[in-house]
């Protein structure tokens, strides 16, 4: 936040108004974890990844460890605010994995959380 002072003039008044303002509205996307749910069990080997994005993100990663190592599984450049999803089929029988997805914008990167 920033702090005026009476003897600033009106101009820069406005403009430290402006900054204060455009910092409100800026931020880094935020990520909600929606499915799959942890320990959840699935039968037929496709996932639906679903996820929630805010604050404008311009794009969004899922990350798993399905090939043995933390990596990018797929990208989505064509995120709104709300509801997201990615497909994954062919998971093998009984695998364990674990998953997150990281979204950007102009302003920062986030990781979601459950």
């Amino acid at each position: 936040m920033i702090s005026t002072k009476k003897f600033l003039t009106g101009g820069l008044i406005v403009l430290a108004l402006l900054i204060t303002v455009f910092a409100a509205i800026s931020a880094a996307p935020t990520v909600t974890l929606n499915t799959p749910a942890d320990d959840a069990v699935d039968a037929d080997g496709d996932v639906t990844f679903a996820y929630i994005a805010a604050n404008s993100p311009t794009s969004c990663a899922l990350y798993t460890n399905l090939t043995g190592a933390w990596a990018v599984d797929q990208t989505d450049d064509s995120v709104v605010n709300g509801v997201n999803t990615f497909e994954k089929e062919d998971i093998a029988d009984n695998s364990e994995f674990i998953w997150n997805v990281m979204c950007t914008n102009g302003d920062g990167d986030a990781w979601g959380s459950a």
